[in-house]
């Protein structure tokens, strides 16, 4: 049974439930006992979000410096394709 609690416990630490909820459920007299039971697991957990974040972000910004590249060629390629009106 113990197992299951702590399975528990950390899933919704995983997945951001309140600790305060996360101590009711459980029983414990305190969202302290909570703490002192699973505060190394929020660390962890925090630390996962954390780097998830960061690498999702580093994702976003390679993509819009991609498509400003992009943008940039086509429109070298434009520019430079273009005649020029003197010569018509």
């Amino acid at each position: 049974m113990r197992h299951r609690r702590h399975t528990f416990a950390i899933q919704h630490i995983n997945v951001g439930t309140d600790v305060k909820l996360i101590s009711k459920w459980l029983g414990h007299e305190s969202v302290a006992v909570t703490l002192e039971h699973y505060g190394n697991w929020i660390k962890t957990t925090q630390m996962m979000a954390e780097d998830v974040s960061r690498d999702a972000n580093a994702k976003m910004l390679a993509k819009v410096a991609a498509m400003r590249d992009q943008t940039k060629t086509n429109t070298d390629r434009t520019n430079s394709s273009a005649t020029p009106l003197g010569t018509l």
